[in-house]
């Protein structure tokens, strides 16, 4: 993906856009805006072996004070109380506040126009081509990010499980935290056969976007 990265002009600013996958649904609801942040696992590499990843002294970072460029690193105190850096840099792949994220969704393309499952009826379409195969041609919306920060898993609130587009748990009795247990049920869905399922607590790249 970060191959398939493009830089564009406006005006004297350099905007890099990346791609990033998303399924149908998702992309119904950043259409009508219901979905505004997006939570991907950080796979980090430890600078020594047998680093536990889930100590609680850890703490995430930029390799350079404040510079999200130079890529984030998890941190844990020394001796002296200095900062130590535990990991390798890792850069976000949907970049920093200001870069664009192409949407790669599943699509189709019949008489010369691209149609999308997501809102389009394509039902008498034998072909659907999958999100990851979707060209930067083909891509119809493009997003804005907004901030980016590294946290564990866990620490999602509800107000941002409903950020990410989930439904709440029961629509007709309100629960305390029911959105987070709603995109607890989805991370699963995702995740856990990937080695990554919410009782691991990851550390995750929190992304909030905007349509742009």
């Amino acid at each position: 993906d970060r191959k398939r990265k493009v830089k564009t002009m406006t005006g004297n600013t350099v905007i890099v856009e990346r791609p990033a996958s998303f399924s149908a649904e998702s992309v119904r609801k950043i259409i009508a805006m219901l979905k505004t942040q997006t939570r991907r696992v950080a796979k980090f590499k430890p600078r020594s072996p047998g680093l536990n990843m889930g100590f609680s002294g850890l703490v995430s970072g930029c390799y350079c004070t404040d510079v999200q460029r130079t890529g984030w690193v998890l941190r844990s105190r020394g001796a002296g109380g200095c900062w130590n850096d535990r990991t390798f840099p890792l850069k976000c792949r949907y970049g920093v506040p200001g870069d664009r994220i192409w949407v790669r969704e599943a699509y189709a393309k019949a008489g010369g126009y691209y149609r999308y499952p997501a809102t389009d009826d394509v039902h008498e379409l034998r072909k659907i081509i999958p999100p990851h195969l979707m060209p930067r041609a083909a891509s119809r919306l493009i997003l804005e990010v907004l901030q980016v920060r590294v946290e564990r898993l866990w620490n999602i609130t509800d107000e941002e499980a409903k950020a990410e587009g989930v439904p709440r748990a029961n629509p007709e009795i309100e629960l305390l935290g029911e959105y987070r247990i709603g995109f607890q049920a989805g991370w699963d869905l995702l995740n856990a056969n990937r080695g990554f399922p919410w009782a691991s607590n990851p550390w995750v790249f929190a992304v909030d976007f905007k349509l742009a």
